[in-house]
């Protein structure tokens, strides 16, 4: 599956045989279909939609997003955003005017939301090969398809803002394929999931961690908790968002204190979302070791040259952002451009937080003006 497809109502992700009813603010949605992400909003942006082809049957989907009026300027910069694990693209839409993609839409950049595969269900679903990758196979195999489709089309080097996996899927993709350095002009780790801490409740502490080895027989080796799609399906949205909510507070320390209440449906329409039992796994191995796989003797960076910017966040109980990343980075010369923490923000604040665009997404855009290098 390959090329480009304009949707017929260039103002959603929504699937056209779905309702969808406004909420709060600009760009609030509901949408009770699993498979598709939400973006509504006015006619002012252009969304386009790509499935793009990696090894095998293997493809992942891309959104772009951007309004065409800032097409021919010199701030018409791609900027790619990889969401974290059992998440989408929606992710960074599904805040609506306050999301970090329409931020940067409105702010002139070009955004590139990609999916990791299987996010859109595919007929391969039920071919446990199609479900035969993890965080490493990502970073190896679409990180670079993805460079390459986007740079192909756009002729400009990218920005990355990787959140999460999506950090790690970026440092690691170029670690080992340092020529994509040429077609990267800032990286942005947003609590990049590099060195890890371990959630504090006893579903991980007596019982995920110590057979996380064996998690792959528990999970299958096919879709990760096929269950949860036809719960999607068969539940009220709200009542499968709040289900939803309570397991990712509970398990991975989201706390709703930040985020606006009448979003709340939409932040959870693809979340969870469709991914690899494999890779899931593999997370949990690397949960108990305390860092992604072949860090265990510290940071493997040598190859990144692009500039590199983190933000972090203080109450994350997921990332650990200490010393070993930082000193890391400055050690190569310029290549830390900037390094922060957020007060207050826990591991999906980052994203989702009603103040972030008043806190994140401007550095994010500062850290682009300034260090961004075409």
């Amino acid at each position: 599956k390959t090329g480009v497809r304009e949707l017929q109502n260039p103002c959603s992700f929504v699937p056209l045989t779905q309702n969808t009813t406004a909420g709060a603010g600009r760009g609030a949605c509901k949408s009770t279909n699993f498979k598709d992400h939400v973006l509504n909003a006015d006619s002012g942006y252009t969304v386009e939609e790509y499935d793009v082809p990696v090894t095998g049957d293997a493809w992942f989907r891309v959104h772009r997003v951007y309004r065409k009026k800032f097409c021919n300027s010199a701030q018409f910069i791609p900027v790619l955003c990889q969401h974290g694990v059992l998440q989408s693209s929606g992710a960074f839409t599904c805040t609506g005017s306050n999301s970090l993609a329409l931020f940067l839409a409105d702010k002139g950049y070009d955004v590139w939301l990609p999916n990791t595969r299987g996010v859109y269900m595919p007929p391969q679903t039920t071919n446990p090969n199609f479900w035969n990758y993890d965080m490493v196979d990502v970073a190896r195999y679409d990180f670079p398809a993805l460079i390459k489709f986007v740079t192909e089309r756009t002729k400009r080097k990218v920005v990355y803002i990787g959140h999460s996996q999506g950090g790690a899927i970026g440092l690691v993709g170029l670690e080992q394929h340092p020529e994509l350095n040429d077609n990267v002009g800032l990286l942005v780790g947003l609590c990049p999931a590099l060195y890890l801490r371990r959630p504090a409740n006893w579903l991980f502490t007596y019982i995920l961690m110590p057979f996380s080895e064996k998690a792959k027989r528990l999970f299958g080796d096919g879709l990760f908790l096929p269950f949860v799609i036809y719960l999607h399906n068969a539940m009220p949205a709200i009542v499968y968002a709040f289900i939803a909510c309570v397991f990712t507070r509970y398990v991975f320390g989201w706390e709703p204190e930040q985020w606006d209440p009448n979003l709340f449906v939409s932040q959870f329409v693809s979340t969870p979302s469709h991914t690899s039992a494999r890779l899931v796994s593999g997370w949990l191995v690397m949960l108990k070791n305390g860092c992604i796989t072949g860090w265990e003797n510290g940071p493997r960076l040598e190859n990144v040259r692009c500039p590199v910017a983190m933000i972090h966040a203080e109450k994350d109980t997921l990332v650990d952002c200490n010393s070993k990343l930082r000193e890391a980075l400055a050690a190569r010369e310029g290549r830390l451009v900037y390094w922060g923490t957020v007060p207050n923000y826990n591991h999906i604040d980052v994203i989702w937080a009603k103040t972030a665009v008043k806190t994140v997404f401007p550095t994010v855009c500062w850290v682009i003006e300034e260090h961004y290098k075409s």
